[in-house]
């Protein structure tokens, strides 16, 4: 009877010890994966925060060739004026007085207005182009420079 008593004791302590280890290992997996888990939310978080950035960064790239393409042309009306004016400049009879002091001048002054007015035009998504006022009276209030 002794020896059936200790066969008893003894499987009971090694199913107990089994059970024990079993739920460790359980338990072990079970953190392994929770933690698998929120690494995998925090590493979604980034690539959302720099999918968002890369984003932002195509449209101002975009809005940068729309700007310059603007610039260009701004630039390509105030030469072609500018042209056009001295090209006046030379159809006036040589018997004729040119004052050579004031017609430069005017047509500096009106390039000068219409670049500024070309460049209060530029819808630019979160950016202002801020130009020099060529006149004093062709500024806004507080504008001039």
């Amino acid at each position: 009877m002794t020896t059936e008593k200790s066969t008893t004791w003894e499987t009971r302590s090694q199913a107990s010890c089994s059970s024990l280890r079993s739920r460790a290992s359980t338990g072990s997996a079970a953190a392994k994966a929770r933690a698998k888990a929120e690494a995998a939310k925090a590493r979604l978080a980034f690539i959302e925060q720099e999918a968002d950035l890369k984003l932002q960064k195509a449209k101002l790239e975009v809005s940068m060739e729309i700007l310059s393409s603007k610039k260009e042309i701004a630039a390509a009306v105030a030469e072609a004026e500018a042209l056009e004016a001295a090209a006046d400049l030379g159809k006036t009879p040589p018997n004729s007085q040119r004052n050579w002091e004031v017609s430069p001048l005017e047509a500096i002054k009106r390039t000068k207005e219409y670049v500024f007015n070309q460049g209060q035009q530029l819808d630019v998504e979160h950016q202002q182009v801020t130009l020099p006022c060529p006149t004093a009276a062709s500024c806004p209030a507080g504008a001039q420079s």
